[in-house]
């Protein structure tokens, strides 16, 4: 089984431990897990780090510094826009989730209220993106 990376961009952390676990729980110890707080921090990653290839950029909407969709739409207009990004929010509305696909988000998911239901998210990204 191959390597997989994924990057998870949340600024609350409690959701950031909640989606490693899921995470964790489907993939076992064959995925590298980059955590970052906001849309900057992960733009600035990506700049420092131009030979990245992640699988999969799990990315919340609302964070400070850089919002969720400023970073959509910088990283799917530079060197990394193959990496697929998968949008989280609490709040999905139409327009968020019409606004995301058309920055390049693969899907948009609504933030679960559970482990399970983020096992559930992440199974079906991991599985798209293999």
């Amino acid at each position: 089984m191959k390597l997989f990376h994924i990057i998870i961009t949340d600024d609350d952390a409690d959701d950031q431990l909640i989606i490693r676990d899921a995470v964790k729980e489907f993939y076992r110890s064959h995925v590298h897990i980059t955590t970052l707080n906001n849309g900057l921090e992960l733009v600035e990653y990506l700049q420092k780090n131009p030979e990245t290839t992640a699988n999969a950029i799990l990315l919340d909407i609302n964070m400070p510094k850089m919002d969720g969709l400023e970073a959509l739409s910088r990283i799917k207009n530079g060197k990394h826009k193959n990496i697929p990004i998968y949008m989280l929010s609490t709040l999905r509305t139409p327009e968020r989730f019409d606004t995301s696909i058309k920055l390049g988000a693969k899907n948009f998911y609504t933030k679960p209220n559970d482990i399970k239901g983020y096992e559930s998210v992440v199974k079906e990204i991991f599985e798209e993106a293999l």
